[in-house]
Protein backbone atom coordinates (compact mmCIF):
# COMPACT_ATOMS: atom_id res chain seq x y z
CA UNK A 1 0.00 0.00 0.00
CA UNK A 2 1.33 3.34 -1.32
CA UNK A 3 1.62 6.02 2.45
CA UNK A 4 0.19 8.60 0.63
CA UNK A 5 -2.72 10.76 2.30
CA UNK A 6 -5.79 9.48 1.26
CA UNK A 7 -3.78 5.74 1.70
CA UNK A 8 -3.39 6.24 5.00
CA UNK A 9 -6.94 7.93 5.62
CA UNK A 10 -8.49 4.52 3.95
CA UNK A 11 -6.50 2.29 6.73
CA UNK A 12 -7.67 4.74 9.32
CA UNK A 13 -11.01 3.79 7.81
CA UNK A 14 -10.92 -0.16 7.77
CA UNK A 15 -9.10 -0.10 11.16
CA UNK A 16 -11.95 1.67 12.78
CA UNK A 17 -14.54 -0.92 11.33
CA UNK A 18 -12.47 -3.43 13.13
CA UNK A 19 -12.35 -1.58 16.40
CA UNK A 20 -16.06 -0.81 16.25
CA UNK A 21 -16.68 -5.01 16.11
CA UNK A 22 -14.75 -5.31 18.64
CA UNK A 23 -16.48 -3.13 20.71
CA UNK A 24 -20.30 -4.19 19.94
CA UNK A 25 -18.84 -7.61 21.17
CA UNK A 26 -18.85 -6.81 25.15
CA UNK A 27 -21.76 -7.25 27.29
CA UNK A 28 -21.59 -3.90 29.52
CA UNK A 29 -22.74 -5.31 33.46
CA UNK A 30 -22.20 -2.19 34.43
CA UNK A 31 -25.59 -0.84 33.20
CA UNK A 32 -27.34 -3.03 35.64
CA UNK A 33 -26.27 -1.84 38.71
CA UNK A 34 -25.32 1.89 37.53
CA UNK A 35 -27.16 4.93 36.10
CA UNK A 36 -25.43 6.23 32.49
CA UNK A 37 -25.27 10.36 32.57
CA UNK A 38 -23.73 12.99 30.26
CA UNK A 39 -22.19 16.08 31.25
CA UNK A 40 -21.75 19.43 30.20
CA UNK A 41 -18.70 20.44 32.45
CA UNK A 42 -15.61 18.84 34.36
CA UNK A 43 -17.97 17.79 36.94
CA UNK A 44 -21.18 16.27 37.60
CA UNK A 45 -23.12 17.24 40.46
CA UNK A 46 -26.25 15.17 41.64
CA UNK A 47 -29.38 16.04 43.70
CA UNK A 48 -29.96 12.83 45.97
CA UNK A 49 -33.56 12.63 45.98
CA UNK A 50 -35.73 12.48 50.03
CA UNK A 51 -38.28 10.69 51.45
CA UNK A 52 -40.68 13.03 51.27
CA UNK A 53 -43.55 13.58 54.39
CA UNK A 54 -46.89 12.11 53.18
CA UNK A 55 -49.61 14.92 52.77
CA UNK A 56 -51.01 16.82 55.21
CA UNK A 57 -54.59 18.42 55.78
CA UNK A 58 -53.70 21.78 54.95
CA UNK A 59 -54.24 24.00 58.08
CA UNK A 60 -52.53 27.32 58.12
CA UNK A 61 -49.72 27.79 55.77
CA UNK A 62 -48.22 25.82 53.13
CA UNK A 63 -45.16 23.86 54.73
CA UNK A 64 -42.84 23.34 52.07
CA UNK A 65 -40.64 20.15 51.76
CA UNK A 66 -36.92 20.12 50.42
CA UNK A 67 -36.87 18.40 47.05
CA UNK A 68 -32.84 17.88 47.29
CA UNK A 69 -31.55 17.71 51.37
CA UNK A 70 -27.83 16.53 49.61
CA UNK A 71 -25.73 16.49 47.00
CA UNK A 72 -22.77 14.26 45.50
CA UNK A 73 -20.22 15.09 42.65
CA UNK A 74 -18.42 12.95 40.51
CA UNK A 75 -14.98 14.58 38.36
CA UNK A 76 -14.55 13.40 34.94
CA UNK A 77 -11.09 11.92 34.38
CA UNK A 78 -9.14 11.70 31.06
CA UNK A 79 -8.55 7.96 29.72
CA UNK A 80 -6.32 7.14 26.75
CA UNK A 81 -5.02 4.39 24.68
CA UNK A 82 -1.99 4.53 21.68
CA UNK A 83 -1.78 1.42 19.66
CA UNK A 84 0.94 1.44 16.62
CA UNK A 85 1.36 0.03 13.35
CA UNK A 86 4.57 -0.34 11.46
CA UNK A 87 5.28 1.36 7.99
CA UNK A 88 6.99 -1.46 6.77
CA UNK A 89 3.65 -3.83 7.53
CA UNK A 90 1.74 -0.94 5.57
CA UNK A 91 3.83 -1.11 2.42
CA UNK A 92 3.71 -4.65 2.38
CA UNK A 93 0.15 -5.08 3.03
CA UNK A 94 0.44 -7.10 5.90
CA UNK A 95 -3.02 -5.86 7.02
CA UNK A 96 -4.56 -9.02 8.73
CA UNK A 97 -1.42 -8.55 11.65
CA UNK A 98 -3.77 -6.29 13.07
CA UNK A 99 -7.36 -7.20 13.23
CA UNK A 100 -7.49 -9.00 16.14
CA UNK A 101 -5.37 -5.94 17.90
CA UNK A 102 -7.96 -3.79 16.60
CA UNK A 103 -10.87 -5.30 17.40
CA UNK A 104 -9.41 -6.42 20.93
CA UNK A 105 -8.52 -2.20 21.58
CA UNK A 106 -12.39 -1.64 21.16
CA UNK A 107 -13.48 -4.49 23.50
CA UNK A 108 -10.73 -2.99 25.93
CA UNK A 109 -12.61 0.52 25.37
CA UNK A 110 -16.91 -1.22 25.38
CA UNK A 111 -14.97 -2.85 28.97
CA UNK A 112 -13.93 0.77 30.19
CA UNK A 113 -16.99 1.05 32.11
CA UNK A 114 -16.77 -2.23 33.67
CA UNK A 115 -13.81 -1.44 34.65
CA UNK A 116 -14.66 1.72 36.33
CA UNK A 117 -17.75 0.24 38.25
CA UNK A 118 -15.75 -2.88 39.61
CA UNK A 119 -13.49 -0.57 40.78
CA UNK A 120 -15.96 0.90 42.79
CA UNK A 121 -16.89 -2.47 43.76
CA UNK A 122 -13.79 -3.67 45.22
CA UNK A 123 -12.20 -0.64 46.31
CA UNK A 124 -15.46 1.32 47.71
CA UNK A 125 -14.39 1.04 51.20
CA UNK A 126 -12.08 4.57 50.75
CA UNK A 127 -13.40 7.32 51.41
CA UNK A 128 -10.62 9.14 49.61
CA UNK A 129 -11.75 7.59 46.01
CA UNK A 130 -15.51 6.76 47.34
CA UNK A 131 -16.53 9.15 49.79
CA UNK A 132 -20.35 9.42 50.11
CA UNK A 133 -22.96 11.94 51.03
CA UNK A 134 -22.66 11.25 54.48
CA UNK A 135 -18.62 11.71 54.84
CA UNK A 136 -18.21 7.98 54.65
CA UNK A 137 -16.63 5.39 51.98
CA UNK A 138 -19.35 4.01 49.80
CA UNK A 139 -18.75 0.42 51.54
CA UNK A 140 -19.49 1.05 55.78
CA UNK A 141 -20.73 -0.49 58.63
CA UNK A 142 -21.91 2.49 60.17
CA UNK A 143 -23.28 4.99 57.68
CA UNK A 144 -25.56 7.87 58.61
CA UNK A 145 -29.48 7.58 57.94
CA UNK A 146 -29.72 11.59 58.63
CA UNK A 147 -26.63 13.15 57.36
CA UNK A 148 -27.78 16.04 59.24
CA UNK A 149 -27.65 14.94 62.85
CA UNK A 150 -25.26 12.65 62.74
CA UNK A 151 -25.27 12.62 67.02
CA UNK A 152 -28.57 11.25 66.81
CA UNK A 153 -29.36 8.04 68.74
CA UNK A 154 -30.13 4.91 66.30
CA UNK A 155 -29.00 6.60 63.54
CA UNK A 156 -27.15 4.31 61.77
CA UNK A 157 -27.03 1.37 59.21
CA UNK A 158 -24.51 -0.53 57.31
CA UNK A 159 -24.31 -1.60 53.67
CA UNK A 160 -20.91 -3.82 54.71
CA UNK A 161 -20.38 -7.29 56.21
CA UNK A 162 -16.22 -7.50 56.39
CA UNK A 163 -15.86 -11.22 57.04
CA UNK A 164 -16.96 -14.54 57.96
CA UNK A 165 -20.83 -13.87 55.60
CA UNK A 166 -20.69 -16.49 53.01
CA UNK A 167 -23.64 -16.41 50.18
CA UNK A 168 -26.17 -18.41 52.18
CA UNK A 169 -30.24 -18.76 51.98
CA UNK A 170 -30.09 -17.30 55.59
CA UNK A 171 -27.25 -14.62 55.06
CA UNK A 172 -29.43 -13.88 52.03
CA UNK A 173 -32.37 -13.54 53.74
CA UNK A 174 -30.60 -11.50 56.63
CA UNK A 175 -29.41 -9.17 54.14
CA UNK A 176 -32.27 -8.53 52.06
CA UNK A 177 -34.73 -8.08 55.17
CA UNK A 178 -32.05 -5.22 56.21
CA UNK A 179 -32.38 -3.27 53.40
CA UNK A 180 -36.22 -3.63 53.23
CA UNK A 181 -36.01 -1.84 56.49
CA UNK A 182 -33.87 0.81 54.86
CA UNK A 183 -35.03 4.52 56.73
CA UNK A 184 -35.00 7.50 54.98
CA UNK A 185 -33.71 10.12 56.57
CA UNK A 186 -37.12 11.65 58.01
CA UNK A 187 -37.94 8.25 59.43
CA UNK A 188 -39.92 6.61 56.36
CA UNK A 189 -39.27 3.61 54.91
CA UNK A 190 -37.61 3.88 51.63
CA UNK A 191 -39.69 1.31 50.55
CA UNK A 192 -36.81 -1.36 49.07
CA UNK A 193 -36.63 -4.75 47.97
CA UNK A 194 -38.86 -3.78 44.73
CA UNK A 195 -36.29 -5.10 42.26
CA UNK A 196 -32.92 -6.58 43.60
CA UNK A 197 -30.07 -7.92 42.04
CA UNK A 198 -27.77 -10.67 43.34
CA UNK A 199 -24.31 -9.86 41.93
CA UNK A 200 -21.60 -12.90 42.28
CA UNK A 201 -18.37 -14.32 41.09
CA UNK A 202 -18.17 -17.22 38.80
CA UNK A 203 -17.20 -19.57 41.53
CA UNK A 204 -20.81 -18.83 43.56
CA UNK A 205 -23.29 -18.91 40.26
CA UNK A 206 -24.36 -22.32 41.69
CA UNK A 207 -25.05 -21.47 44.59
CA UNK A 208 -26.93 -17.93 43.61
CA UNK A 209 -29.08 -20.30 41.16
CA UNK A 210 -30.13 -22.85 44.11
CA UNK A 211 -30.68 -19.49 45.95
CA UNK A 212 -32.98 -17.93 43.58
CA UNK A 213 -34.59 -20.18 41.72
CA UNK A 214 -34.69 -23.86 43.25
CA UNK A 215 -38.50 -24.36 43.86
CA UNK A 216 -37.43 -26.59 46.67
CA UNK A 217 -35.27 -26.47 49.89
CA UNK A 218 -34.44 -28.42 52.79
CA UNK A 219 -36.99 -27.98 55.85
CA UNK A 220 -35.41 -26.65 58.90
CA UNK A 221 -35.98 -30.54 60.36
CA UNK A 222 -33.55 -31.72 57.62
CA UNK A 223 -35.67 -35.02 56.78
CA UNK A 224 -37.79 -32.90 54.36
CA UNK A 225 -38.40 -30.29 51.69
CA UNK A 226 -40.25 -26.93 51.66
CA UNK A 227 -40.99 -24.27 49.21
CA UNK A 228 -38.25 -22.00 48.50
CA UNK A 229 -39.06 -18.31 50.14
CA UNK A 230 -36.26 -16.70 48.19
CA UNK A 231 -37.42 -18.11 44.82
CA UNK A 232 -37.68 -15.07 42.28
CA UNK A 233 -36.51 -12.16 45.49
CA UNK A 234 -33.75 -11.01 43.40
CA UNK A 235 -32.44 -11.51 39.94
CA UNK A 236 -28.74 -12.95 39.76
CA UNK A 237 -26.18 -11.35 37.60
CA UNK A 238 -22.74 -13.53 37.52
CA UNK A 239 -20.01 -11.21 36.78
CA UNK A 240 -16.53 -12.65 35.78
CA UNK A 241 -14.68 -9.83 36.72
CA UNK A 242 -15.04 -10.44 40.35
CA UNK A 243 -13.23 -13.87 40.48
CA UNK A 244 -10.79 -12.26 41.60
CA UNK A 245 -12.97 -12.04 45.08
CA UNK A 246 -14.19 -15.43 45.17
CA UNK A 247 -16.09 -15.73 48.23
CA UNK A 248 -17.39 -11.84 48.13
CA UNK A 249 -21.29 -11.25 46.79
CA UNK A 250 -23.33 -8.06 46.59
CA UNK A 251 -26.95 -7.19 46.78
CA UNK A 252 -28.64 -3.93 45.25
CA UNK A 253 -31.51 -2.19 44.69
CA UNK A 254 -31.81 -1.14 41.16
CA UNK A 255 -35.96 0.24 41.18
CA UNK A 256 -35.36 3.14 42.97
CA UNK A 257 -35.37 6.85 41.64
CA UNK A 258 -31.94 6.57 41.19
CA UNK A 259 -29.47 3.97 40.73
CA UNK A 260 -26.83 2.94 43.66
CA UNK A 261 -23.67 4.78 41.46
CA UNK A 262 -23.40 6.28 38.19
CA UNK A 263 -21.06 6.06 35.47
CA UNK A 264 -20.92 9.99 34.32
CA UNK A 265 -19.66 10.72 30.56
CA UNK A 266 -17.92 14.02 29.61
CA UNK A 267 -16.64 13.07 26.60
CA UNK A 268 -17.36 9.57 24.74
CA UNK A 269 -14.55 7.50 23.46
CA UNK A 270 -13.14 8.68 20.09
CA UNK A 271 -10.92 6.61 16.92
CA UNK A 272 -8.25 8.47 15.97
CA UNK A 273 -5.39 8.59 13.71
CA UNK A 274 -3.03 10.66 15.71
CA UNK A 275 -1.21 12.66 13.31
CA UNK A 276 -1.89 14.20 9.80
CA UNK A 277 -1.40 11.92 6.58
CA UNK A 278 0.38 14.51 4.70
CA UNK A 279 3.01 15.23 7.29
CA UNK A 280 3.84 11.48 7.23
CA UNK A 281 7.83 12.28 6.18
CA UNK A 282 8.19 14.27 8.83
CA UNK A 283 7.26 11.56 11.37
CA UNK A 284 9.90 11.00 13.96
CA UNK A 285 8.84 7.06 14.11
CA UNK A 286 8.76 4.58 11.48
CA UNK A 287 4.75 3.92 12.75
CA UNK A 288 1.06 4.59 12.49
CA UNK A 289 -0.07 5.82 15.46
CA UNK A 290 -3.84 5.44 16.52
CA UNK A 291 -5.98 6.10 19.82
CA UNK A 292 -8.36 6.73 21.73
CA UNK A 293 -9.33 9.25 23.84
CA UNK A 294 -12.35 10.12 26.76
CA UNK A 295 -13.04 11.64 29.76
CA UNK A 296 -15.26 9.82 32.18
CA UNK A 297 -15.99 8.72 35.73
CA UNK A 298 -18.03 6.40 37.98
CA UNK A 299 -18.64 7.62 41.51
CA UNK A 300 -21.74 6.50 44.50
CA UNK A 301 -24.73 7.68 44.67
CA UNK A 302 -26.92 6.21 47.67
CA UNK A 303 -25.08 3.31 49.44
CA UNK A 304 -28.61 2.41 51.17
CA UNK A 305 -29.26 0.62 47.78
CA UNK A 306 -26.21 -1.66 47.83
CA UNK A 307 -24.62 -4.32 50.57
CA UNK A 308 -20.97 -5.61 49.86
CA UNK A 309 -20.52 -9.27 51.81
CA UNK A 310 -17.37 -10.71 52.10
Amino acid sequence: MDLTPQGVESLKVGFEVLYRTGFERVTPWWQRIAGSYSSGSKTKRFGLPARLNPLREWIGDRQVDALVRYTTDIKAKKWEKTVGVDVEAVEDDEFDLYQPGFEQLGAEVADHPNILVLDLLRNGTSAVKYKTYDGKAFWHATHLINAKKPDAAGNRYSNYRSSSFALTSANFETIRAEMRARLADNGRPMNLGTKLILQVPPQLEATGKRILMNDYVAAASGTATESNPNKGTAELLVTNDLAVDATTWYVWETGFIVMPCAYVTRVPPRFALLANPSDFPNWTKDEIQFGVRERDNVGPLLPQLGYKCV
